[in-house]
C-alpha cells in the first residue's frame, strides 16, 4: 500500500504557492500479513533535487 500526503508551501524567493509530498507510507502486505512499513517526510518545498546536501539532510 503506498499512501502520500500533499501540503501546501511556498519555494524560496517566490510567492506562489505549490503542491508537494510531505509525507509518503509505504506498507509491504504478504498473505494479509504486514511485512515492512516505511515513512518518508520531506524537509518542505524547498528540498529537492536542486537543495544542498545540508538541506537534504538536515530536513
Amino acid at each position: 500500500m503506498y499512501n502520500p500526503a500533499i501540503d501546501y508551501g511556498r519555494r524560496s524567493f517566490s510567492d506562489d504557492a505549490i503542491q508537494y509530498l510531505s509525507i509518503i507510507d509505504l506498507t509491504l502486505v504478504q498473505n494479509g500479513r504486514i511485512l515492512v512499513t516505511a515513512r518518508y517526510q520531506t524537509g518542505g518545498p524547498n528540498t529537492d533535487r536542486f537543495s544542498s546536501a545540508s538541506t537534504k539532510l538536515n530536513g
